[in-house]
């Protein structure tokens, strides 16, 4: 067998080259592995921002503890749960329960099957003791009560009521309205306004109201009328108030309504005003209160019956014998009665015939009607009582 060649001294030169390129080779494929090892291995040391098992972020965090930064690549950014669009019933609140759609029904009504149905008339707790005789209200959040003791109540109308300070112990007898920032109080010791923040400032000590009818109202915010019994004034809305001259037919007045352009005084008489001219008696008769949708269809009643005034004809209910009336249209009008012992209190309409209105059994009587349309209705009376129904 042949020996095997040995290298020449001319060779060794290429070898040793060859040997150290390789040493060189070697020393790097080692340090890259440990390099590579170390950012695997698990961090096990204490206070290092990581756990056993849990390879840690750059700025020392594990990927557990960057959930809900923001970062769309965070372990369990999209494990909140989420539903919807979500359909609901009438007059309810979408809600989303463990992902999925699920509603809750809005103050006044309550769930029956699938449906959120109205809960009738509700008694709300005023905090006041002393009689209401006064209602308005710029919108279904934004309602104001009057009445005795200086009494001013505000809601938001979700069932609770609170006191604003007059600064008087006279009764309130109306309330009433442009906007929620332009509002009006009138009572036994003058009349107070407020611009909507829960402050009222008496503006005319000498323009006063009686507790019945509504003695404030008007075209718009630069034509005002109070109607005072004895007196009547009138007002641009800028703080100013001016007593008007009044026919010698006209008699005491406490009723104001506006109907477009037609301005109606009621009392004693009924006067009526059409765009803007002078009063005149329209030979209706005594009213306690007016309410009507337009010029053309009214209601006005004394302690006998309630009129209708349809197109020019009309006609009287003698069986309904209320104090106030209010309507939110020709087919959906409300009268209430001041009575301890008569019953029923509240009647409705539906432009043809009146019906017993089932309030609350321990509703002892009522003063004031208001609402802020059809299925937004509220009545006051003594004893701080406030009943309230939503449909």
């Amino acid at each position: 067998m042949e020996a095997a060649s040995q290298p020449t001294m001319g060779s060794q030169p290429l070898l040793a080259l060859t040997a150290f390129l390789g040493l060189i080779s070697m020393t790097s494929c080692a340090g890259t592995r440990g390099a590579t090892e170390d950012a695997l291995a698990p961090e096990t040391e204490p206070g290092a921002g990581g756990t056993p098992g849990t390879a840690p972020d750059v700025a020392g965090r594990s990927a557990e503890d960057t959930r809900g930064t923001g970062s769309p690549t965070d372990a369990g950014a999209d494990s909140a749960p989420k539903c919807g669009p979500c359909t609901v019933p009438a007059n309810a609140t979408a809600t989303c329960a463990g992902g999925s759609c699920d509603y809750v029904c809005n103050y006044g009504f309550q769930k029956s099957g699938s449906i959120c149905e109205s809960k009738g008339w509700m008694i709300e707790a005023s905090g006041a003791t002393s009689n209401l005789n006064a209602i308005w209200g710029s919108g279904a959040g934004d309602v104001y009560v009057g009445g005795a003791n200086g009494t001013v109540l505000h809601s938001s109308g979700d069932g609770v009521w609170t006191a604003q300070s007059t600064g008087v112990t006279g009764n309130i007898g109306s309330i009433w309205g442009t906007a929620s920032d332009n509002l009006y109080a009138c009572g036994a010791d003058g009349l107070f306004r407020s611009r909507g923040k829960g402050t009222w400032v008496n503006e005319s000590p000498a323009v006063t109201c009686p507790s019945y009818g509504t003695a404030i109202g008007g075209p718009s915010a630069a034509d005002i009328w109070v109607a005072g019994y004895n007196k009547v004034w009138r007002s641009n809305g800028g703080g100013t108030w001016a007593q008007q001259t009044l026919p010698n037919s006209a008699g005491p007045l406490w009723t104001v309504l506006s109907l477009g352009a037609t301005l109606y005084l009621g009392g004693v008489s009924i006067h009526v005003s059409k765009s803007g001219g002078a009063l005149t008696d329209a030979q209706l008769g005594f009213t306690y209160s007016m309410w009507g949708s337009s010029d053309t269809n009214f209601y006005f009643h004394n302690a006998d019956a309630i009129t209708h005034m349809s197109n020019g004809v009309r006609t009287y209910d003698r069986s309904v014998v209320v104090s106030y009336l209010w309507g939110s249209s020709a087919t959906d009008v409300y009268a209430v009665r001041f009575s301890m012992s008569a019953r029923p209190l509240a009647f409705h309409s539906d432009g043809t015939t009146w019906t017993p209105e089932p309030v609350p059994a321990s509703t002892t009587s009522l003063n004031r009607v208001w609402g802020s349309g059809a299925g937004d209705v509220y009545m006051v009376g003594d004893n701080g009582i406030i009943i309230h129904r939503r449909r």
